[in-house]
């Protein structure tokens, strides 16, 4: 078994289920608008989301934001987060901005844990550094693993509104070698429930990969790109380590 140093959490679905969060934040944006919520509604909104951030990570690189949100790698993610709610409910960029701040807030409010998340945190926090590696926003993280007792197994987080850039991107997981100062790739273990995002993102930084499928998806992914190691549940790690 290789010996890692680092290992690279993935946030939501990996450690908490983002499924309770988002419908949360998402029931307190259509009460704040008057909208009586229904699941079909809620669906769209997650059907929009999938859409809006894979085209996200698509044009990561390319993206040409308004000068006056350059100035700052925050602006910047919050003009970006904010063309969701601008595409969905079709509206001006400062309601967009306002309720884009009621749903980061909303976030923080309730948490769920993946089943073993506490279990397996616990058991590896003595032997590796535990970071957490989201795409998510880096204000609820702190938030979310309190709610659910796992920060204090968390040594730092790194997410794309630190970086300005996203995984799966290599640029993601270099900045997070210039900041632990390990350049050694074989020192990082990235876990994860996406494919695209955790799995070819680490392969895209040559690291090695645990793939948290849960859902017992086919391991679909251009190329040749496989997991190094894939799980059914997140107490599985603790085996493979």
């Amino acid at each position: 078994m290789k010996r890692y140093k680092y290992l690279l959490f993935d946030l939501d679905d990996t450690l908490i289920d983002n499924f309770h969060n988002v419908k949360h934040a998402f029931t307190k944006i259509l009460k704040h608008l008057g909208i009586e919520y229904s699941d079909a509604e809620f669906q769209k909104w997650l059907n929009h989301e999938n859409v809006f951030w894979k085209e996200r990570e698509q044009q990561e690189l390319e993206l040409i934001t308004p000068p006056e949100y350059n100035s700052s790698i925050e602006l910047m993610i919050k003009w970006i987060r904010s063309q969701r709610f601008m595409l969905f409910f079709n509206f001006s960029l400062e309601k967009s901005m306002e309720l884009n701040e009621i749903y980061l807030n909303s976030l923080q409010e309730v948490s769920y844990p993946i089943d073993g998340a506490y279990e397996t945190l616990k058991a590896l926090s003595d032997k590796y550094q535990i970071f957490v590696s989201t795409n998510g926003p880096s204000i609820a993280v702190e938030s979310k693993l309190t709610k659910i007792n796992c920060w204090q197994f968390i040594n730092d987080v790194y997410s794309a509104d630190m970086f300005g850039i996203m995984k799966p991107h290599a640029q993601f997981f270099n900045e997070i070698k210039n900041r632990t100062n390990e350049h050694d790739n074989s020192c990082y273990l990235v876990i994860g429930d996406s494919l695209t995002n955790d799995v070819v993102g680490a392969s895209n930084a040559n690291m090695d990969s645990c793939w948290l499928n849960s859902k017992k998806q086919p391991c679909i992914v251009s190329g040749n790109i496989k997991p190094t190691y894939e799980i059914r549940k997140l107490n599985e790690l603790i085996n493979i380590l």
